[in-house]
Order: C-alpha cells, then structure tokens, then sequence
C-alpha cells in the first residue's frame, strides 16, 4: 500500500491565504505562471535565496520593517535577477512565500502580505527547503 504521507505535494498552499473563490478562478493561470517562473529562479539561485533570506533577518531582528520590504531588500544587495533586472519585483510574491515556509516567524515582521495571482495556484516544492516546514 502507497503511503501518501511520505511523499511531498506536487503544488505547495501558499502561506497566504485569500478569501475570494472568485479570486481563486480569474487567476490561478497567472498564478501558475509567476509560481513557475518563480520555482524556476529558485531551483537556480539557492545562494542568492540564501542571501536575502540573511538580509529579512537581519531587518527583522531591527524591528517592524513599515513598507517597502522588498525595496529594502534591494538596496542592502539583495540579487533577485530575471529578465534582465536588478531586482524582479514580479518574483518577490513567490520568493516572499518561499522566505515565510522556510520561516514562519518573518510572517507580519517583516514580511506583510498582499493578495498576488500566485496565491491562486500555490507554489512548487524545492528540494533545499524542507518539506517539514509546510505545515
């Protein structure tokens, strides 16, 4: 017999969650796109995840973080390259989720979500964040 508990989910929840069923069907395809795209420059840039996960930290442990995280991100060095940008504000959504299953204490300080089409689909595993922690 297969046991199904062992085995890791082919789509992750996000850790963000909205309300709206509607919501759910206009943008799941945009959802699955970004969360592809997004899976895509993690499976490439452990490192780099690596280094802005450093960087929330270290943010974190200076206090409430009021706005603009990402930009904060950007301009401490954090690399979140794609499409020929410095920073790819169309992969935060994702890596933000990402940060929050590695670890759930950066969920309010500092990172505050806000509903992105990603939330629709959810997000692919990758093999250097535990599974454990998806819960």
């Amino acid at each position: 017999m297969d046991d199904m508990s062992t085995k890791p989910p082919e789509v992750w929840a996000s850790p963000y969650v909205v309300g709206s069923c509607a919501y759910f069907n206009t943008n799941r395809a945009n959802g699955e796109k970004l969360a592809l795209k997004t899976a895509d420059w993690m499976r490439k840039n452990q490192e780099k995840f690596e280094s802005i996960y450093l960087i929330v930290k270290e943010l974190q442990a200076q206090g409430p973080v009021c706005r603009d995280l990402r930009g904060k991100v950007a301009d401490m060095g954090g690399k979140l390259e794609a499409d020929g940008f410095k920073f790819a504000n169309a992969l935060w959504a994702g890596v933000a989720r990402y940060l929050a299953i590695r670890d759930s204490s950066l969920i309010n300080n500092p990172i505050v979500f806000r509903p992105s089409d990603i939330d629709a689909f959810g997000l692919f595993p990758i093999d250097y964040i535990d599974v454990k922690e998806v819960a």
